[in-house]
């Protein structure tokens, strides 16, 4: 969990994860509504794919030719897909793409934090990652 003092603070950033199907994206969908604000983990992967930064590296570590080949899946957000029976590929990209989406996740809790008292966080793999300590509370979907 996030080391600050939320309940002085009044400020929370709440984890919404799990799997496909569990239900997170039909309780963010709730909460949007009810004008909570959310922070979709999924839109900021197909944003950041796109930053100069971060092509420049994919490139550079995927070379050209293997990098325009498979950029619509990246697009797609499926590019853990694409290296699936390699570990040391999936690792590389993966220490990519995490450390600019958790800054942009930064960046937006942030932001919202400074005019809500509450933010809502909505990701898939959070503790596969190992991001617990970005929030004050999760909440895991196990539909």
């Amino acid at each position: 969990m996030r080391e600050v003092k939320f309940f002085e603070e009044g400020k929370v950033v709440v984890g919404l994860t799990g799997g496909i199907g569990s239900g997170k994206s039909t309780v963010s969908r709730i909460l949007q509504k009810k004008g909570y604000p959310l922070i979709d983990l999924d839109k900021i992967s197909h944003e950041v794919i796109e930053y100069p930064e971060v092509i420049e590296k994919l490139v550079k570590a995927f070379s050209v030719k293997i990098f325009w080949m498979r950029m619509e899946r990246f697009l797609d957000g499926n590019w853990e897909q694409l290296f699936l029976g390699n570990k040391e590929k999936l690792r590389e990209i993966n220490s990519i793409m995490h450390s600019v989406i958790l800054a942009e996740m930064r960046r937006q809790v942030r932001l919202l934090e400074k005019i809500n008292k509450i933010v809502f966080v909505e990701i898939q793999l959070l503790f596969e990652v190992k991001w617990e300590k970005e929030f004050d509370v999760i909440f895991a979907g196990l539909c």
